[in-house]
């Protein structure tokens, strides 16, 4: 039944999707190494070399769909649980990206099961006439678009996240000389040879994935900015109007608070902060940036941070003005000027945070390059 149903999912899927059919642990590895597949469909949950091939997947930034295919239905799982296989099962569909179901029936258990709420109902034209093969494989086809359009951070490839770093500090950059303080000089980017050749190289798929995790991260705004003022043709999404599934981390959307700590019961910050406000006699940006400083850590710690946390930082330490002698005593007396260090390394990559607006130097060490994957881990950079 299962090679039937591979059968009548490929003979139509060439006219949506390039695809290949592996049968092999061999295979699912040689496909993923290319970096030219975006999701493997993996039919059944039966067998370790399903965990396997999911494990291979995600190691190569492959999403990953599984259909159960009847598997996990109670008169098939006494064969997994003789077989010891029900744990790989369990984790096989815990990690997916996506789980496809056949019938209502197999939708209700896996929803007793509880293992994964990423679920979508396509059903078999092998087993029923409810629906035709060409309407199955569309349904998927939509499924596949709607897994991509929910993980398109992971997707991006290093030009794509380059490009959108640039696209976010030219917006940030017209942001800040709107305002009346400030003249607007010419942005030097639009002079870059190597910019303008990745900028030009975009193409439709790669824009939309940039504009969807812009959007994810609160900095669609300025991603807008960036891309009108070098002229790119940015498609209008209604992102309200495009199917995804709940994403694995649910973030805020909200900037991070300059006037209180995020911590309920940071009792011992609350005390420095006191004592700061006696001793250093502050301005408000110098207590502001303590405050975000404090904050960004908690929120790396809860992965509640955004990208709009740290634009929100580049801004206060690039465009306002405070004593950076002063500041650094401050983080020091709060214990943060270690994190701080690092942090002004995240932004010069990220945001290409010059030194000259940096109060204290930046630091690229093993807890920096922890900071780094902890980004990547909650899909900023």
């Amino acid at each position: 039944m299962k090679a039937k149903f591979v059968s009548a999912l490929t003979e139509e899927m060439d006219k949506y999707a390039t695809l290949s059919v592996c049968s092999t642990i061999a295979q699912v590895r040689k496909m993923t190494n290319n970096h030219a597949s975006d999701i493997l469909h993996i039919i059944g949950c039966n067998s370790i070399h399903c965990y396997k091939a999911l494990r291979i997947a995600e190691k190569h930034g492959v999403l990953v769909v599984v259909s159960p295919s009847g598997d996990l239905m109670p008169w098939n799982r006494k064969v997994a649980d003789k077989t010891g296989n029900v744990v790989f099962q369990e984790k096989t569909i815990r990690e997916a990206d996506a789980i496809h179901v056949g019938s209502e029936m197999e939708q209700e258990h896996m929803k007793l099961l509880a293992w994964n709420t990423r679920q979508e109902l396509v059903r078999n034209s092998i087993v029923t006439h409810q629906i035709t093969q060409r309407q199955m494989v569309f349904a998927f086809f939509r499924l596949y678009q709607k897994v991509i359009d929910s993980n398109t951070f992971r997707l991006m490839n290093d030009d794509e996240k380059q490009a959108e770093n640039m696209l976010l500090h030219c917006g940030v950059w017209l942001s800040a000389h709107q305002q009346p303080s400030h003249e607007a000089p010419f942005y030097p980017l639009t002079e870059d040879p190597e910019a303008k050749s990745l900028l030009n190289r975009l193409q439709e798929e790669s824009l939309r994935k940039i504009l969807l995790h812009a959007n994810d991260e609160n900095v669609i705004d300025y991603i807008r900015k960036g891309a009108a003022y070098l002229h790119l043709q940015v498609e209008s999404i209604n992102f309200d109007g495009i199917e995804r599934f709940e994403q694995k981390l649910k973030k805020p959307h909200d900037s991070l608070p300059t006037d209180r700590l995020l911590a309920r019961h940071a009792m011992k910050n609350k005390i420095r902060f006191d004592h700061l406000r006696q001793d250093e006699k502050p301005s408000d940006t110098e207590m502001a940036l303590c405050y975000l400083f404090v904050n960004i850590d908690f929120a790396l710690q809860r992965h509640t941070f955004i990208r709009r946390h740290l634009v929100q930082l580049y801004m206060l330490l690039r465009y306002s003005d405070y004593d950076e002698d002063k500041l650094e005593r401050m983080l020091r007396s709060l214990q943060m000027k270690p994190f701080a260090s690092r942090l002004m390394q995240i932004l010069h990559e990220s945001l290409a945070l010059e030194e000259g607006f940096m109060p204290i130097p930046p630091k690229d060490d093993r807890t920096t390059s922890s900071i780094r994957k902890k980004l990547q881990n909650i899909n900023i950079q």
